[in-house]
């Protein structure tokens, strides 16, 4: 995986339109997320949060990371920065389209 192909997804990422719609968090989903983060499975545990919120181009960016992960045998420091900058974006979507209760309890799962 290229850098350039890495930073397209992230550009991608990014640009993620939010809906005026609210998105309700699922129970099963939180509850799915909070064991992933339990288990340090971070990288899942973002695709995961990528997906409660709609957001396809950070689920794929976090799907390409986990590729180069399994590739270095480890998370370099680009790594945990794309990740970062994933999971930044997915808060700020997470903020926007859930309720405040439903926000708090996403934000705690990580």
């Amino acid at each position: 995986m290229s850098t350039k192909r890495m930073n397209r997804v992230l550009t991608q990422v990014r640009k993620t339109l939010l809906s005026e719609a609210k998105i309700k968090l699922d129970p099963k989903k939180l509850a799915e997320l909070e064991k992933l983060t339990d288990w340090n499975n971070h990288n899942e545990a973002v695709a995961l949060g990528c997906e409660i919120v709609k957001m396809p181009a950070g689920v794929k960016a976090m799907k390409l990371l986990q590729q180069l992960h399994k590739l270095d045998g480890g998370m370099s420091p680009s790594l945990l920065d794309y990740r970062k900058e994933v999971y930044d974006t997915m808060m700020g979507v997470a903020h926007k389209s859930l309720s405040p209760e439903d926000y708090e309890a996403f934000q705690g799962a990580f």
